[in-house]
């Protein structure tokens, strides 16, 4: 979907994002995974990649479909504090329920050590996820265009990677804001 956004906008492309939608949705449900669950991540990838692909096309920077990536990433780290609250607490049930169900190998002790540590990184390993996803299929899908219309192009946007030096102090403050706040 990527591929055909950066091509064409407008209705096709809102179509094509829902076709895809829809496909992968009835895969899902014949493979039996539930449909809430389904919809809410099909939903988190076919929106993000839309906005980033739209924000490509129009400003032709990779550094700004970037900024995009890291705000969508942003969003997600402060939709889930205010829909889940303790964060932490939901991630620690959510490998106690993986663990019970037999997903988590190892002896008791590895368990109780993955439980005290894997509970405060999990939300911010999330947020990488996205962020490394989404540029992975970003500039796959534009190197994908260029190769396919426009020879040459991704290769001058790579080279023309820059993020504005603006971001160089808010970005330091919030990382030092991961140390301070627990």
């Amino acid at each position: 979907a990527g591929l055909f956004i950066l091509r064409k906008t407008g209705p096709l492309a809102i179509q094509i994002v829902l076709g895809s939608l829809l496909m992968t949705l009835g895969f899902a449900l014949i493979l039996g995974f539930p449909l809430d669950w389904t919809l809410e991540l099909l939903l988190s990838l076919w929106i993000p990649v839309y906005i980033c692909s739209l924000v490509l096309k129009k400003t032709e920077s990779q550094a700004a479909m970037s900024i995009v990536v890291a705000l969508i990433a942003a969003a997600y780290v402060i939709f889930s504090y205010i829909s889940i609250g303790d964060v932490e607490a939901w991630w620690r049930n959510s490998l106690i329920a993986l663990s019970d169900q037999g997903f988590v190998a190892g002896s008791e002790e590895q368990r109780q050590l993955m439980m005290d540590f894997m509970p405060p990184l999990l939300n911010a390993a999330m947020a990488a996820i996205i962020v490394i996803s989404m540029m992975v299929t970003m500039l796959v899908a534009r190197w994908w265009q260029s190769g396919l219309f426009n020879p040459g192009g991704f290769r001058k946007e790579f080279h023309a990677f820059g993020l504005p030096k603006q971001l160089a102090f808010p970005t330091v403050v919030a990382i030092g804001l991961l140390f301070i706040v627990d």
